[in-house]
């Protein structure tokens, strides 16, 4: 669905639903990238909050997770920041494919279900 005006001259045709799907998609690339931020402070806030014997438990796996996160990364500024930065880009990306397939596998249910209603006396 496109839609032109009369004084566009030159430019291509306004694409609304490209429009439509780009904007929804920047909404759920925001949703994840905070809930990965969530996820990362609430971790935080345990290790803060726990007494000694759980807390040096809690640091030392928390640790150990975030080092084995950027092992793989030859970024080219050395550093751990940059290759945290790298690889917590990635993580959101990660679950955002993760929820289009959830999302387009419930779709998929809805259809098979809506069809089994359709050929049900």
């Amino acid at each position: 669905m496109t839609r032109s005006s009369a004084n566009s001259g030159s430019r291509p045709p306004f694409d609304v639903l490209k429009f439509a799907r780009r904007t929804v998609d920047a909404i759920d690339m925001g949703d994840w990238a905070i809930d990965v931020s969530e996820e990362r402070l609430t971790r935080i806030e345990e290790l803060i909050a726990a007494s000694w014997p759980r807390s040096m438990m809690l640091r030392r796996r928390l640790r150990r997770e975030l080092r084995a996160s950027v092992a793989g990364y030859d970024s080219m500024e050395p550093g751990f920041r940059r290759r945290r930065l790298e690889a917590a880009g990635e993580e959101v990306l990660d679950r955002a494919d993760r929820g289009r397939k959830r999302f387009a596998e419930m779709l998929a249910e809805e259809e098979v279900l809506r069809e089994r209603r359709r050929d049900e006396p």
